[in-house]
């Protein structure tokens, strides 16, 4: 008689414990929202640059732009980018030796932008198309490249670094 007293007791326990009788009274917690995966340029604290790939007939570049925590950025804005062609094997005085170069700047304190700036699917990557190189592509060198975007807080750091 024991064994079945204790059988019928672990049932009721386990059926008190299953909260069938509940009618549901307690408030429902949303879920907290995941952090923000992307931050946009005016919200940046940091902004970094890194080029991926040149395009060799166009010249058309693409980058990713990240804050300095490797979130990617959305929304860029002012740019300026630079192409120069350095010659090899120059012996100069100066720190920056005999070169072509061609600067596009695309803000909103200029009219017009010779190039165009798209975002790509991913966000935090884009995609800049220049135009009118014919010039600077048919010097001989090496192609360095500078890409400076301009955030409400922030700017990425003017380096001159050799195409990808």
């Amino acid at each position: 008689m024991k064994h079945k007293s204790l059988i019928v007791a672990s049932l009721l326990l386990c059926l008190g414990g299953c909260d069938w009788l509940d009618d549901d009274d307690d408030p429902v917690v949303p879920p907290k929202p995941e952090p923000e995966q992307s931050v946009s340029i005016n919200e940046a604290e940091s902004l970094k640059v890194a080029l991926s790939a040149v395009d060799p007939q166009s010249q058309a570049l693409t980058f990713s732009l990240t804050t300095a925590e490797g979130k990617p950025v959305k929304d860029a804005g002012s740019n300026y980018v630079v192409y120069l062609k350095m010659p090899a094997e120059q012996v100069s005085a100066f720190s920056m030796p005999w070169h072509k170069g061609v600067r596009f700047e695309c803000s909103e304190t200029v009219d017009t932008c010779a190039g165009t700036m798209e975002a790509l699917e991913t966000e935090g990557q884009y995609r800049f198309t220049p135009e009118g190189l014919e010039e600077l592509n048919q010097t001989e060198g090496e192609l360095k490249l500078a890409v400076i975007l301009t955030g409400a807080k922030a700017q990425s750091a003017p380096e001159l670094v050799s195409a990808p």
